[in-house]
């Protein structure tokens, strides 16, 4: 009867220090993971980096995902999330670190969304550990002061030593330079008037049409291969010019001197009018808002990401290619369109395989630029 007491009495203890345990010491008496988080530095600089460190703690036979922010608050920026090597806790229980780095671009105190996990073991339902949110000071870059703000008054004007400005050598220079500038252009004039009396002038090549020159740009663009390089910001950079100067040439407008907000005025101007299809508009506003966010938000995308960038610029390129009439008007497939035989590049049609002059995609022949296409004729039917 007393061995009974005892043996009562030492299991009523062991559970009473069991319950007790602290969810931050270690995995819990039902065998649960949990999860915790810390940032390394509580007030950074704008435009500085800022380093979470989320850990989870499992015990065995339980498989851990790595950690990420649920959502992402505004002027704040997630650059990378590295998943570390697993290690051993204090109570044997297994630790999956998970680093996520972030950064701002304004001023202020932001409260970090909470990061999770999910936790899962063989015959049992995914746990989702969530932790607390985090709080971030984000400083000015200039010195602080009462006179920070202000600004100051234009300083006196610096004599340099030396001589005076040479007015008179500068203009002897420019005459000269005149001078030999006729001298030149007087020269070539002569020599390509020989040259025309020599040889019988030989008609100019055919312009490259728009969508020929887009896919030569984007093969030599994958051929070289900066996405699998890690060199996200000279890709996009060139990815971006690439649909720039395409969607200049196809529909007549300086798209490579403009920011992405003129361009797509431009493209909705022409989407309003029946012109072009709500899918050419959506593309293009994805591919130049990916390329914005990765050359000025310093955005660090998959090269997943960067291969679907590829087939969604190659798909422009199908949705907004002429269509020669003759092929529109037998059902035939017009060169450089899905099913059309292949052509051979800076050839052009023969009237034999439905040459002629090409129109847009969407846009019937002879019709006004503004005037709906038949159904059936647009991009996105195609």
């Amino acid at each position: 009867m007393v061995a009974i007491r005892i043996a009562a009495s030492r299991a009523a203890l062991v559970l009473l220090l069991v319950a007790a345990t602290p969810p931050g010491t270690g995995v819990t008496a039902a065998g649960k993971p949990w999860i915790e988080a810390a940032v390394d530095s509580a007030k950074i600089t704008v435009g500085s980096p800022a380093h979470i460190t989320v850990r989870v703690h499992a015990p065995d036979g339980f498989e851990v995902g790595a950690a990420s922010l649920e959502g992402e608050p505004k002027d704040v920026v997630v650059r990378d999330v590295t998943a570390g090597p697993q290690s051993v806790g204090s109570e044997g229980e297994k630790v999956a670190e998970t680093i996520i780095t972030v950064t701002a671009y304004a001023t202020g105190t932001f409260m970090l969304p909470p990061a999770h996990a999910i936790a899962t073991r063989d015959g049992s339902s995914p746990d989702t550990l969530t932790t607390d949110s985090l709080r971030l000071v984000v400083a000015s870059v200039l010195a602080a002061g009462p006179d920070s703000a202000k600004l100051r008054d234009i300083k006196d004007v610096v004599r340099l030593p030396g001589r005076t400005f040479p007015l008179r050598a500068i203009l002897i220079g420019l005459v000269v330079l005149a001078a030999l500038v006729a001298a030149a252009i007087w020269l070539r004039r002569r020599l390509r008037r020989r040259g025309r009396r020599a040889a019988p002038a030989q008609p100019a090549a055919p312009p490259t049409p728009p969508e020929i020159a887009a896919r030569r740009a984007l093969a030599e663009l994958r051929g070289r291969g900066l996405h699998l390089r890690g060199l996200m910001d000279e890709f996009y950079t060139e990815l971006t010019a690439i649909v720039r100067t395409y969607l200049g040439a196809r529909f007549r407008f300086a798209a490579i001197d403009m920011t992405t907000t003129e361009i797509m005025t431009e493209l909705d101007a022409r989407r309003a009018r029946g012109a072009i299809t709500r899918e050419v508009t959506s593309l293009s506003r994805q591919l130049l808002d990916d390329g914005d966010l990765v050359k000025f938000a310093k955005g660090r995308p998959a090269v997943e990401a960067a291969e679907a960038a590829f087939d969604a610029a190659e798909h422009l390129i199908v949705l907004t290619q002429p269509v020669a009439p003759m092929a529109a008007a037998t059902g035939t497939p017009a060169v450089g369109t899905p099913g059309a035989p292949p052509s051979v590049p800076g050839t052009p049609p023969s009237p034999a395989t439905g040459g002629g002059t090409l129109v847009p995609s969407g846009a019937s022949r002879g019709a006004p630029e503004g005037t709906p296409a038949a159904p059936g004729d647009h991009g996105e039917g195609r």
